[in-house]
Order: structure tokens, then C-alpha cells, then sequence
């Protein structure tokens, strides 16, 4: 999520997930690889936690577009 703990998301012109997280541009995915991403949730925090010292916060958050639907 982002650092401001916006989140929204709209579907895109081609039926894609666009999800809006503070950064310039959104990141796209479609619904069977969101829902991949979904399914290794547990796999993907595990890993999160494993390299913490590693990992980088965004500095900086922006508002997602108009239309873009808040989650």
C-alpha cells in the first residue's frame, strides 16, 4: 500500500486492474495474475520479512486519478 495508505484501483481500457499506490504511473495487471499474486500472499510476506533490511520505502505519495475507485 502506500505510504499515505491509499490504494484504489479502475479497470482499464483493456479490461485490465490498474491499482493506483501513491507512484506516478499505476501498476497494470490482469485478473488471473492479480489473483496469482493473491494466492502467494503468505509466500510474498515471508519473503518481505526475510530481506526488511534490504527493502526501500517510497519516499513520496501521490493521489490516484479521477475515477479511480478507492479500496
Amino acid at each position: 500500500m502506500a505510504a499515505n495508505g491509499m490504494l484504489s484501483a479502475k479497470v482499464s481500457e483493456k479490461g485490465a486492474i490498474s491499482l493506483y499506490m501513491g507512484g506516478r504511473f499505476p501498476t497494470t495487471l490482469y485478473k488471473e495474475q492479480l489473483e496469482n499474486i493473491l494466492d502467494h500472499e503468505k509466500e510474498l510476506r515471508a519473503f518481505i520479512k526475510k530481506h526488511v533490511k534490504e527493502l526501500k520505502l517510497k519516499p513520496t505519495a501521490s493521489r490516484g486519478p479521477e475515477g479511480a475507485e478507492a479500496l
